[in-house]
């Protein structure tokens, strides 16, 4: 995978790369990839016919996470796999620089429908609380048995009301904690 700018997440016994600049790929929608450490195999799962289609995007965060309830999934996904949330980012357009609309307050989860990681649901949400609309070179880690999200640094518009709660740039010192049951930031 020629690429830069991506997210790796292990999930289980697959190991999934999302997103990132990859030059000279035509898909309007964010790449996945998944490497099945069980058999070693590395492919692109197929999209569910239900799955949202989120735009293309680099410099995001993900992490894995506890599926949360309003994910709706088939009574034969994998309920022991967790999910993959991803947050903000830019476009992967040939400027990399425009965010994604939404920052921290559009979640987004990529679910397993399959224990071998072939067929897999993007799945869309808004946020509630106090967050970023606007965020890029971010971190996030999820603790709690993927119960809760936390997301460090990044950069945002200065048009972001968040961007007004910093007052030295060189130094940002936010810190955003998500409860993932209810989709709420504090």
């Amino acid at each position: 995978v020629a690429t830069t700018g991506h997210t790796t997440t292990a999930v289980g016994h697959l190991v999934v790369t999302i997103g990132g600049w990859r030059p000279g790929c035509r898909s309007e929608h964010l790449q996945v990839d998944v490497l099945n450490l069980n058999d070693r195999g590395f492919f692109k799962p197929v999209l569910s016919d239900e799955s949202a289609r989120p735009d293309c995007r680099l410099r995001h965060a993900a992490c894995a996470i506890a599926t949360p309830p309003w994910v709706q999934l088939p009574p034969t996904a994998p309920a022991h796999l967790p999910s993959v949330l991803v947050l903000g980012g830019s476009h992967s357009s040939l400027n990399r620089g425009d965010p994604i609309a939404g920052g921290l307050k559009r979640l987004l989860v990529l679910s397993f429908l399959t224990e071998d990681g072939s067929l897999v649901k993007w799945s869309e949400a808004p946020a509630l609380g106090t967050a970023p609309e606007s965020i890029w070179h971010h971190q996030c880690g999820a603790y709690g048995n993927g119960s809760r999200v936390v997301v460090f640094g990044g950069d945002f518009l200065d048009s972001d009301d968040e961007y007004g709660r910093i007052e030295d740039r060189s130094t940002p010192m936010l810190v955003y904690v998500l409860n993932v049951e209810t989709s709420e930031w504090r």
